[in-house]
């Protein structure tokens, strides 16, 4: 195929409104889910973001059998889940107080082989002082290379 200036016009547009779109949904790559809309019926109260992480806090009174329910029809088609194993619990665990580990309902780890170098968790920990709310938090991890 011939470059000639209208196809580069045409390629140079396109790029620009994929680029426009994921600026205005937040997104930071075509595919990646916006986060701030994961759950349906929970309060999103704090975003964060740095180099390596990106956390979206949610308030829920869902059981977490809901909660990965309603993540896993979120994500969509092609996204695998896993379970913390052993060895990772035991690092998290010194790296938590008593207390918050003690309130830690629930960690599980999402993949797509599309985003081979981001990994998505869902946790969902009780709040004492939220009633029968709990705190889910869903942290997109990236890997080094890629910020």
């Amino acid at each position: 195929m011939k470059l000639t200036s209208k196809t580069f016009v045409i390629a140079y547009a396109a790029v620009m409104a994929v680029a426009l779109l994921f600026a205005v949904t937040g997104n930071s790559e075509p595919g990646m889910p916006d986060f701030t809309k994961a759950f349906s019926d929970a309060e999103l109260v704090e975003r964060a973001e740095t180099d390596t992480m990106d956390t979206y806090a949610y308030m829920s009174e869902a059981s977490l059998d809901d909660l990965k329910a309603e993540f896993a029809d979120f994500l969509g088609s092609g996204w695998t889940s896993s379970e913390l194993d052993a060895a990772t619990l035991q690092d998290l665990a010194s790296t938590l107080d008593e207390a918050s580990l003690d309130n830690l309902r629930g960690v599980t780890l999402y993949h797509h082989p599309a985003f081979p170098d981001r990994q998505i968790a869902l946790s969902r920990m009780r709040i004492p002082l939220a009633g029968d709310k709990h705190l889910v938090n869903i942290s997109v991890m990236k890997a080094a290379e890629s910020h």
